[in-house]
């Protein structure tokens, strides 16, 4: 992973060193930090190094995902800087700023990962009093840095999107990895942590930020920042990932009024990863300033897209096309909860005396972590009082509407329609809720779990795979397929995705006693066509990236079949399906379906469903009319279906196209489409070859 033209070697002629001291406990979270002074015996020369060490201990490493953070880091200064660097270079910027320290070495031994850095001390920077709030100067310096790093990003994806593509790849989302770990003492802590705050809140008093502060509760918190640290956003960037005071390094030059910040180092990569650039901004805002810089937000934005911009142009590139001013006002307001989420947990950790400092060396279990970190003594006045200041500025939500499915249109778990409006503004959203029956005797019945993990997986994971791949090769003609998904939540018995509702867009639901008529049927198999395409494509040019999305998949259908009331419930529809036929004048079609009589349809339908087919590809899984939606054009004399949303991913699965497009006609199209099969299926083919 190293690039030796980037990390110096400082091995040559220098064969004594000195450990000349350590920082404090608990100030390294994820490694131990040494500074250690390197001097030739031979003549004065010295090498000043902070080395940053790995936890050895299994329980830490267990619990943590340090080798990980550490491939991190070592590709950012590896990769990602000196890329950063050259495309600098490449368009002849002369002022040549630097933001972190020099990597003189580093190490991937597996329990003894190290990187070796300069020293920063040495050169006279300091690292701010974690007790202390930073002020105008600094904010406004840390902006500005923040601006130039971001424009790097923007620039290279805009004139280098290969080359972009394939550096972000390599980044481990830590963040996803603290979330998502059901029993990690990440969220535990944030869970602790939110009903700590709950008690500061005075009924009568803080009516209104507890108001704001509701959506954070009962593990709220938790699901909202799931959502921010995994979602693709438009206009990302590379982040630093772990903005607080205690990352960042200031020069200052004496005056004669006190001293004046002439430069700074950004520090710690470890949670490196891609998104939009409010995350850094926020976390820095919320975790180490007061309200008087949140009530001079706006010239604080000024300054960082002014340093972004001017910076962006100098790299050849354009600021108001790659991300717009307005764009980053807006991301703003859905982004900042990162800030604040964060600074829950990291303002308690700046306002613990230095004696309760928790030193993760100790070698805590999860459990003992998370008792300890809760129990660390810590200035609570302060940390009440600012937490109060931070929290008033959350965006205010309420909830306007709600509206429910009609019995039987949820078969796994319940829908709901709400409208939630901004407090502040005349701006409101309209969602769906698809929230997962907790009854344990519908769970023990039927794979209630199993089809919403398959339904969140593909949100998260599959259907952003394809809409990368298509970016990845320029189709410009992008194609919206299904709903946007707007949040998921995956704790077990409590599994729920947030959508975009359609219905406010003008979609309809088709109605489920018509038949499907030649317009629909040929939108469908050319919607379907383009679908099935991603699979076929990524297998061919990807095909390892393809295992890995295909195996996230659970084959609901099989976990059917191996319940007794599935069974009996095909039977009992062949047996209908039988008595319909007339001996004398449907003999022909008696005699067909002879074979799906009895348990062989049972039989059937399980060897289809399980088989790995040659040709396959990943499919939709729950065809009929019901699972989609459309949106129409009037044309005088009818209506014509111009667009429309696939919905419900819950039985996704790998298999042959055929299933998805038999599954839609059989259960929903006239005997005119049947006539005209060839038709429909040229129709389907042609979408799917030309995509």
């Amino acid at each position: 992973m190293t690039d030796q033209n980037q990390i110096v070697d400082f091995s040559d002629g220098l064969d004594s060193e000195e450990l000349a001291e350590a920082v404090n406990n608990g100030e390294g979270y994820l490694a131990q930090f040494f500074m250690i002074t390197i001097r030739d015996t031979t003549d004065d020369k010295q090498l000043d190094i902070a080395l940053k060490a790995a936890f050895k201990d299994d329980k830490i490493r267990e619990m943590v995902p340090i080798r990980l953070s550490f491939e991190n880091e070592v590709y950012f200064y590896s990769k990602v800087y000196p890329l950063f660097k050259r495309l600098e270079r490449d368009h002849g910027v002369s002022e040549d700023v630097e933001f972190i320290p020099k990597c003189l070495k580093v190490s991937m031994e597996e329990k003894s990962e190290m990187l070796a850095l300069e020293n920063l001390k040495v050169s006279k920077f300091e690292i701010f009093d974690k007790m202390c709030f930073l002020d105008h100067e600094h904010i406004g310096f840390i902006f500005k840095t923040y601006g130039r790093f971001h424009a790097y990003s923007y620039a290279l994806y805009d004139q280098q999107p290969e080359e972009y593509e394939n550096l972000v790849g390599r980044f481990y989302n830590v963040y996803a990895k603290f979330i998502s770990d059901k029993n990690g003492f990440f969220k535990k802590y944030l869970r602790e942590s939110v009903n700590v705050i709950k008690q500061y809140l005075i009924p009568g008093e803080d009516d209104e930020i507890i108001n704001k502060f509701q959506k954070y509760e009962n593990d709220g918190i938790n699901r909202i920042l799931h959502e921010i640290v995994t979602e693709e956003c438009d206009y990302s960037s590379i982040l630093h990932g772990d903005c607080w005071s205690n990352n960042m390094m200031f020069k200052y030059e004496k005056t004669e009024g006190g001293k004046k910040l002439t430069d700074m180092r950004l520090l710690d990569w470890q949670l490196i990863k891609v998104g939009s650039p409010v995350c850094d901004l926020s976390y820095c805002l919320y975790s180490g300033t007061s309200k008087d810089i949140f009530n001079n937000l706006n010239h604080y934005w000024e300054i960082y897209y002014e340093s972004f911009s001017s910076f962006l142009k100098k790299l050849g590139s354009v600021p108001e096309k790659l991300f717009p001013f307005e764009t980053f006002k807006e991301q703003w307001k859905k982004y900042a909860k990162f800030g604040m989420i964060m600074a829950l947990g990291i303002l308690r950790v700046k306002m613990t005396d230095e004696s309760d400092v928790i030193d993760f060396s100790d070698g805590f279990s999860s459990e003992e972590l998370n008792t300890a970190l809760m129990n660390a003594k810590f200035d609570e006045n302060r940390y009440k009082n600012t937490i109060k200041e931070l929290l008033q500025g959350i965006n205010n939500y309420i909830i306007t509407e709600v509206k429910t499915n009609q019995k039987g249109e949820g078969y796994l778990g319940d829908i709901f329609m709400i409208t939630v409006k901004d407090a502040d503004s005349d701006k409101h959203l309209d969602v769906i809720i698809k929230a997962a029956f907790m009854d344990e005797k519908v769970r023990g019945k039927v794979p209630v779990g199993t089809s919403f993990q398959n339904e969140i997986n593909f949100y998260l994971n599959v259907y952003p795979k394809f809409k990368k791949f298509e970016k990845e090769r320029g189709v410009s003609q992008t194609v919206q397929l299904v709903p946007k998904c707007l949040m998921v939540y995956e704790e077990e018995k409590e599994e729920m995705l947030a959508l975009e509702n359609l219905k406010v867009l003008g979609f309809e639901i088709f109605d489920k006693k018509a038949v499907l008529d030649d317009a629909h049927v040929e939108l469908i198999f050319k919607t379907y066509g383009r679908f099935h395409a991603y699979s076929f494509a990524l297998h061919d040019q990807q095909p390892e990236e393809y295992s890995r999305v295909v195996a996230g998949l659970h084959n609901v259908y099989e976990e059917f079949t191996r319940q007794s009331f599935f069974g009996d419930h095909l039977q009992e529809m062949s047996k209908l399906a039988a008595k319909s036929l007339i001996p004398g004048e449907d003999d022909e079609v008696i005699k067909k379906f002879e074979k799906y009589t009895g348990r062989n349809i049972v039989d059937i339908f399980k060897d289809i469903s399980v088989e790995n087919c040659d040709y396959s590809a990943i499919l939709h899984g729950d065809c009929w009319s019901n699972n989609m939606l459309f949106r129409y054009q009037d044309e005088g004399h009818g209506k014509k279906p111009t667009d429309i949303r696939l919905i419900d991913w819950q039985m996704i699965k790998v298999g042959s196209p055929v299933c998805d497009l038999s599954y839609c006609l059989y259960s929903g199209a006239s005997k005119k489409v049947f006539d005209n099969l060839n038709e429909y299926l040229k129709v389907y083919y042609d979408s799917f070859s030309s995509f």
